[in-house]
């Protein structure tokens, strides 16, 4: 990724929002946000 691109990421793993928003803490990334659809569905945007 370069700089200022933004890597979305959706997924349905029970633990994939904790998971990543602690990937995004060590590797100093920013968590912009994160939405739950509903059925264990969720979106996640990052931002390098």
């Amino acid at each position: 990724m370069k700089p200022g691109d933004i890597l979305e990421i959706v997924a349905d793993c029970s633990t994939f929002e904790k998971d990543v928003r602690e990937w995004a803490t060590r590797a100093r990334k920013t968590v912009l946000w994160c939405k739950d659809e509903g059925g264990g569905k969720k979106h996640i945007q990052i931002k390098p």
